[in-house]
């Protein structure tokens, strides 16, 4: 049975696709609010650069290019793909 209401916190790895209309602040705030919550990584999916950016709490962040694997980290082990992956059709 599901529950009846949202998870009340934060989850544990965040995704989010950037869209052309996002601007820097709004991305920047929404990430911190993430870690604020106790997210550990936030990965920016972005479809425009083919990039996948991985910030992390310590405010370090890692680009992913093409070519390169995507990884779950120590977050969700066992998950990786290639970023092509997210982008090809």
């Amino acid at each position: 049975m599901l529950p009846a209401r949202f998870y009340d916190g934060a989850p544990d790895l965040a995704a989010e696709v950037l869209s052309p209309n996002d601007r820097v602040p709004f991305v920047e705030q929404k990430v911190w609010q993430y870690f604020d919550g106790g997210t550990r990584p936030v990965w920016l999916i972005d479809p425009e650069q083919r990039t996948v950016t991985i910030r992390r709490p310590d405010a370090s962040a890692e680009l992913l290019e093409i070519g390169a694997t995507l990884t779950g980290g120590d977050v969700v082990k066992g998950f990786a793909c290639q970023v092509s992956e997210l982008f090809d059709q």
